[in-house]
């Protein structure tokens, strides 16, 4: 019986460990996160685990831009600055494999009106609408 619970407990954590980071608030295995910078601006963070696709990581930090902005009243925001890259621990004079946990930040300023001939203003409803779609994410 013993033998079991130690056997579901490793098949358990193998099975948390191999899926890519899950959209929601960050936790022991990555997740988004906010810093407010003024008024209407943000800096906004999806940190992926090793699983976690370089493309996925700037797609969810895109959809938390959205429903920040949705949640605060706004319609529209623009990104003012972008990163991305790698967030991992490279042993130095070490082989093997890498960790890599992808992360993605944006500060994004947040609109209640579309300026006009502004092109790079997004509507945060479209962006949380598609992106929801193609993850499959409900809420």
């Amino acid at each position: 019986m013993g033998f079991v619970i130690v056997l579901l407990i490793i098949i358990g954590f193998f099975y948390m460990f191999s899926k890519s980071t899950s959209y929601g608030p960050k936790g022991f295995m990555g997740g988004y996160s906010e810093t407010q910078m003024g008024n209407d601006m943000y800096a906004v963070k999806f940190q992926g685990n090793g699983n976690t696709r370089p493309d996925k990581s700037v797609d969810y930090c895109m959809l938390r831009s959205a429903d920040l902005t949705l949640e605060k009243g706004y319609k529209f925001f623009y990104i003012v600055e972008t990163r991305t890259g790698n967030q991992g621990v490279i042993p130095s004079g070490t082989y093997g494999p890498v960790s890599s946990h992808p992360a993605s930040n944006m500060t994004i300023k947040m609109l209640s009106e579309k300026p006009e001939n502004d092109l790079i203003a997004y509507d945060a409803a479209v962006i949380a609408k598609t992106y929801r779609e193609k993850y499959k994410i409900t809420q």
